[in-house]
């Protein structure tokens, strides 16, 4: 599970530390990725895997960019996904972003999405987001 691999990869190296110190804050991180396992990563899965009719497959491409531009809200408030801090919700959010157009999704630059791409300006500009790219997955977007 990615998300244990995440929280070891945390605790074995603190600094900068990916999770708070808090445990409600904790708790709230976790609910928060569990939500986009949920909420975004079958819909994606299924879209890359390219297993749905194109019908279904415009369908899940719709929901997930409504629920991506929903978020842009709360990425207003603060630099990351509701933290002063990048953090593993960051982590979780920052590969789907990223490789949006691999599944024919692209979102229109407005004042709606204006939040969005400052968020991802800000994540993918990341010196340790950049390492963790591939060679294949650097071609995806010219950083």
């Amino acid at each position: 599970d990615s998300v244990i691999l995440m929280e070891y990869l945390d605790e074995r190296f603190p600094h900068p530390p990916l999770l708070p110190v808090y445990p409600v804050s904790r708790a709230q991180i976790r609910l928060f990725i569990q939500r986009i396992e949920n909420d975004w990563c079958e819909i994606f899965d299924n879209l890359i895997d390219g297993v749905l009719s194109e019908a279904k497959a415009k369908k899940a491409r719709q929901e997930l960019k409504s629920q991506i531009i929903a978020m842009s809200p709360i990425l207003k408030e603060k630099p990351y996904f509701m933290s002063d801090e990048f953090s593993l919700v960051d982590c979780c959010i920052a590969p789907i972003l990223w490789r949006l157009p691999l599944i024919g999704i692209e979102l229109q630059k407005d004042a709606k999405t204006k939040p969005i791409y400052e968020y991802m300006q800000r994540v993918f500009t990341k010196s340790c987001f950049i390492d963790s790219l591939s060679e294949l997955e650097r071609d995806i977007r010219s950083t």
